[in-house]
Parts: C-alpha cells; structure tokens; sequence
C-alpha cells in the first residue's frame, strides 16, 4: 500500500492475538482505527471455500464471528453504527443485499484517557 503527503495509509497482514490494543497504544489519542475481517457467518459454506482457497494458496485466512470481531475492540470508543456487515457500514446508506460481502467492519476511536 502507498501514502501520499496529505495522509498516511497503513495495512497490517497478520492474524494478532491482540491487535487492537497492540496498534492502540502506538497511536495519538483520540485517533481511529478500521478493521475489516473476513465471516463465516453469513454463508458458512461460501466462508468455507474461501479458506481452502486460501490455503491451497498457502495464505492464512481466519474467518472470525461476530463476537469475536468485536473483542477486538474491546477498550476503545467504537463508532456508530458498529460492527456490520462490510455494505451496512456507511450510516444512511441502504444497501439491498448488506451481506453479500463477508465481512465485518467496524471504526474505533482511542480515548483521550489511555489505557482505559
């Protein structure tokens, strides 16, 4: 991924344990923080054949449910409208099939006051 001189873009590939608290404390207050993570819970069986594709490729690719999305934010401000299917997220935005993309997606922001 590249940056330009009006904002910086940073990916991390990694399957943390903890990731959120790990990038949190390297982060400014008040600062946000978006993840994306791939589900099984809207179609088990598509969700399936994602991760064989991905090991036959020899990449690791965790589907993870709702619940465990969302302790990843755990400790921090999550924003509205939460953690939603991928299409949902942008607030008044009505998408006609919000789960055809297997994803969560949801937006934090770190407390002025750190750790929590």
């Amino acid at each position: 991924m590249t940056s330009t001189p009006e904002g910086r873009t940073a990916f991390v590939c990694a399957d943390a344990r903890n990731p959120l608290s790990v990038l949190a404390d390297a982060l400014p207050a008040g600062s946000h923080l978006t993840i994306s993570h791939a589900t099984a819970d809207f179609d088990p069986d598509s969700g399936s054949k994602a991760a064989r594709a991905a090991a036959s490729g020899g990449i690791d690719y965790h589907n993870r449910t709702l619940a465990e999305v969302e302790r990843y934010f755990d400790g921090l401000v999550l924003e509205e409208p939460g953690v939603v299917p991928m299409l949902e997220w942008r607030p008044g935005i009505r998408h006609p099939r919000p789960r055809s993309v297997y994803y969560w997606v949801g937006m934090d922001r770190k407390p002025l006051r750190w750790p929590p």
